[in-house]
């Protein structure tokens, strides 16, 4: 549900939690909507060429930057492993991680993908 931002300010609208819920089931969705597949240990993650390019500089000169990718349908990486490209994908569509519960080689994993990706994540206590 959309809400007004600030204490008395009603001049402005925020949807960011809709908006985050909306990304989610694009991501869970899987093939409907997707026009990329990334292949990570043998797993198969079926992503959108955009979302991707929009949160992070790595994944646009990929995707878009004339690079062999831009021309594939099917993109293969052996730098991560699935667990991990997994959790920081969630965070690229919805803006949200929950690290606490996570064990912390996969934490590392992540944060390491997060910053080759181009990726800001603050960690907040």
């Amino acid at each position: 549900m959309s809400r007004w931002v600030g204490d008395n300010d009603k001049s402005s609208i925020s949807a960011v939690d809709q908006l985050s819920e909306c990304f989610e089931e694009l991501l869970k969705n899987g093939q409907d909507l997707s026009d990329i597949t990334f292949v990570v240990d043998n797993k198969e993650f079926y992503l959108h060429r955009c979302v991707l390019a929009s949160r992070s500089s790595y994944f646009r000169a990929l995707l878009f930057g004339g690079m062999r990718e831009s021309q594939e349908d099917k993109v293969e990486l052996r730098d991560t492993t699935d667990a991990a490209f997994s959790k920081l994908i969630f965070f690229i569509y919805t803006g949200r991680i929950e690290l606490q519960l996570l064990d912390k080689d996969l934490v590392l994993d992540i944060l390491r993908l997060a910053h080759r990706y181009g990726l800001g994540i603050v960690l907040k206590r």
